[in-house]
């Protein structure tokens, strides 16, 4: 498969740059059937840093609350628990991205305790945003901060 060289977010005008090693050594993920939930099938799966850069960058709400999950919900990859490096995150988002205004917005946005709680208002999801997991994405937020500076 070919991403391509650049993905362009049209919500902020940004392009982000598809760094070549994403594809060199992919991980592989198991993904269950919806509609069939015996079936199981195994897909490559990029690294979740550069993935939280594409949920990073646009200016929507849905983006919004993906990367406050992704920094703060317990993730498992065949069975092994993941978690991000923000290193590696600050990193490729400095790197990848053409410009971080857009993540530095979406930051100010998630900071914002009023705009945080009414995310999920805006959307249809079953994990609830709640004051202790608002509490988790500032200190999160303030990890990335500190690979930035």
């Amino acid at each position: 498969m070919d991403a391509g060289k650049k993905i362009h977010d049209a919500s902020t005008d940004t392009d982000i740059e598809v760094p070549e090693a994403i594809f060199d050594k992919p991980r592989i993920g198991s993904m269950r059937g919806i509609l069939n939930p015996n079936k199981v099938v195994d897909v490559p799966v990029c690294d979740l840093e550069f993935f939280m850069v594409l949920k990073g960058i646009p200016g929507v709400p849905k983006h919004d609350y993906d990367f406050a999950m992704l920094l703060t919900q317990p993730l498992n990859l065949r069975d092994t628990p993941i978690e991000y490096n923000p290193r590696r995150f600050a990193k490729l988002l400095a790197t990848c991205a053409a410009d971080i205004t857009p993540f530095r917005e979406k930051e100010a946005r998630l900071r914002d305790r009023s705009i945080f709680m009414s995310l999920q208002r805006e959307l249809a999801n079953n994990l609830p945003l709640d004051a202790a997991r608002y509490r988790r994405v500032l200190v999160k937020l303030e990890e990335i901060d500190r690979y930035l500076r």
